[in-house]
């Protein structure tokens, strides 16, 4: 029987940790949005930073019957609208509210574009007093 290096193992190991993603990207710019389940969809927008390069942001949009709420914002205003229009005309959804996580550029850079829009936001009281 041939032997197979432990490295193998842990190879396959880590592949079975990601399930495969069900559905593919929708494009929108610099903007990617996945569905990873059912009523949940991801959405991906890109920070340029010094110190680590082009930073992929992750957020989510959770869906049930005709409403939507986001769950962190795309890091500016533009890829903020794109998903504002992309939730409302591609997924026929109304945005009911973006909740900000925490108050870092990746979680609130695009909550003005929310706001132009009339969509309220909810964080927490420290969230809030940090972005200030």
């Amino acid at each position: 029987m041939p032997v197979v290096p432990n490295r193998f193992f842990v190879f396959l190991l880590f592949l079975g940790c990601f399930p495969p993603m069900k559905n593919p990207a929708h494009q929108v710019g610099d903007l990617t949005v996945r569905q990873v389940e059912k009523h949940t969809y991801l959405h991906i927008s890109y920070l340029q930073t010094e110190q680590f390069g082009r930073v992929g942001c992750n957020g989510m949009i959770a869906v049930d019957g005709r409403e939507a709420i986001i769950f962190d914002t795309p890091v500016d205003n533009e890829n903020a609208g794109k998903l504002i229009d992309w939730v409302e005309h591609e997924l026929n959804k109304k945005i009911i509210g973006v909740v900000v996580t925490h108050f870092h550029t990746d979680c609130l850079g695009g909550l003005p574009a929310f706001h132009e829009k009339g969509i309220p936001s909810f964080a927490c009281t420290k969230t809030i007093e940090l972005a200030k």
